[in-house]
């Protein structure tokens, strides 16, 4: 996803996030304090947090699940998988997608001890950071909206960690109760993943051809596999690229797409075309199929 769609999903899901907000509120006044005849004064401090929290929450919702066809549904439980697969492939979106879920639970590690005095635990944060990515990802598989990723609820609940550190380090300055080894050791998890990234590009920066982006990210037993093929091949030599792959376009990609999905006596439904740095996703107008095309060897 580029940078632009997660800007724009953002602001569409932040929208709808003020709005929950807002109902919250008016259901606070309306039911507590009209109805029940509360008489507890709304914390205006923590009232504004929970309503980012709520933001947030909403925005990770729609960016993970909302916005999503149900074409997916698998399962991934290969551990570090995507991190292979990047590094082997090192695509700028790859590794967006990573960082990305990373950062997107750091609010929910740095709201929740402002919020909730018991959050102050570090197990109580990370279990909920933890429960809420198995949450989404129980939720994507069920409703086929994305992919049952480990790897996922790693970067997660990584995140989650991370913006729990941060914001223990700022109370305990607030609090005056600074313990250095205390905050040092909550620190580690955004050093070690700070340092490791680091590596991980300074060392790729380092290669003069960089990887091969067929390298497996994983390995499957083919051995009770049979592939058999009825096509006849052309036996005539010609030139190749050795170390570079032609790049193709958007229309090329289509004519592609459309030769296949005219082989399952369908055509491409153009209004669900999904564009990316270097990749389009098409889906079939009987909603029966997806394709995706890498503009990087016209590869699907």
């Amino acid at each position: 996803m580029r940078i632009y769609d997660v800007i724009r999903l953002a602001k569409h899901y932040m929208l709808l996030g003020i709005i929950v907000a807002i109902l919250i509120l008016t259901g606070y006044f309306l039911l507590y304090k009209k109805l029940m005849k509360g008489t507890d004064k709304l914390n205006k401090i923590k009232f504004g947090l929970g309503s980012i929290l709520v933001i947030c929450i909403v925005v990770v919702l729609g960016a993970t699940i909302g916005h999503r066809t149900s074409a997916y549904g698998n399962v991934n439980l290969h551990l570090f998988s995507s991190y292979k697969n990047a590094y082997n492939s090192f695509s700028i979106r790859e590794w967006r997608n990573i960082i990305l879920n990373i950062l997107m639970f750091v609010p929910l590690g740095f709201m929740m001890p402002l919020l909730f005095k018991k959050c102050k635990k570090w197990y109580i944060t990370y279990l909920i950071g933890f429960g809420a990515t198995l949450f989404i990802e129980i939720l994507q598989l069920i409703s086929k909206r994305g992919i049952f990723e480990l790897d996922d609820i790693i970067n997660n609940t990584l995140g989650c960690i991370i913006g729990y550190g941060i914001v223990i380090f700022f109370i305990s300055i607030y609090e005056r109760r600074y313990k250095v080894l205390t905050n040092i050791i909550y620190q580690i998890p955004l050093i070690i993943t700070v340092i490791s990234f680091s590596i991980i590009f300074i060392t790729y920066s380092k290669k003069e051809l960089g990887n091969l982006s067929i390298t497996n990210s994983y390995n499957i037993d083919m051995s009770t596999i049979d592939v058999s093929s009825n096509v006849d091949f052309n036996d005539k030599s010609n030139k190749a690229y050795v170390y570079k792959a032609a790049v193709g376009d958007k229309e090329e990609a289509i004519k592609i797409a459309s030769e296949i999905f005219s082989k399952v006596n369908t055509k491409i439904d153009e209004s669900q075309n999904d564009e990316y740095d270097d990749t389009i996703v098409f889906k079939s107008q009987d909603g029966n199929y997806s394709l995706w095309v890498d503009y990087i060897g016209n590869t699907t």
